[in-house]
């Protein structure tokens, strides 16, 4: 999971997320469709967004390449008449939106990523997850092992305490 629907609610929004150590970026395209993309440009690797923002294009800070929202090269400087631009088009990954969720993949393969979808949407959906917000994120960097920290964190000795244990 990259992002929650809410976090690029409308085209022209996009965020800066990190998956498995790539910068990414998710953009809500003209037809309201979020698509992911790498977040380096085509010509000289610079990282092309360092922020969330708004906006119709996405420009690298390096030599102003600038991409529209749906990845496709928009402009660049000094492009020789014979380069295809088609071919310049920022690196895409896969990304869906499932039950208020936008699920992404780095492995190429679309079916990863669509596989979700059946098993998930039914219950994102049931609990309100298209239409909840993110309030706040936190960072709670620790010093241990990952499957116990996690597992802590699902455990559920602690989802019902008004319920009280009755035996003695």
């Amino acid at each position: 999971m990259v992002a929650h629907r809410s976090e690029v609610p409308e085209a022209g929004c996009y965020i800066v997320r990190e998956l498995l150590g790539e910068s990414l970026i998710l953009a809500r395209d003209g037809e309201g469709t979020v698509r992911g993309f790498y977040n380096v440009c085509r010509h000289r690797g610079s990282r092309i967004c360092e922020r969330d923002g708004r906006s119709n294009s996405l420009t690298c800070p390096y030599h102003a390449w600038s991409y529209r929202l749906d990845g496709s090269l928009r402009a660049a400087s000094a492009l020789p008449e014979e380069i295809d631009v088609s071919a310049l088009s920022l690196r895409s990954i896969h990304v869906r939106e499932i039950g208020g969720l936008v699920i992404g993949s780095l492995s190429g393969d679309p079916q990863v990523v669509a596989a979700l979808s059946n098993a998930f949407e039914p219950g994102l959906r049931f609990h309100g997850v298209p239409n909840a917000r993110i309030a706040a994120r936190r960072s709670y960097p620790t010093q241990g092992n990952w499957k116990l920290v996690l597992e802590n964190f699902i455990e559920c000795y602690h989802c019902f305490p008004h319920i009280q244990s009755t035996a003695a």
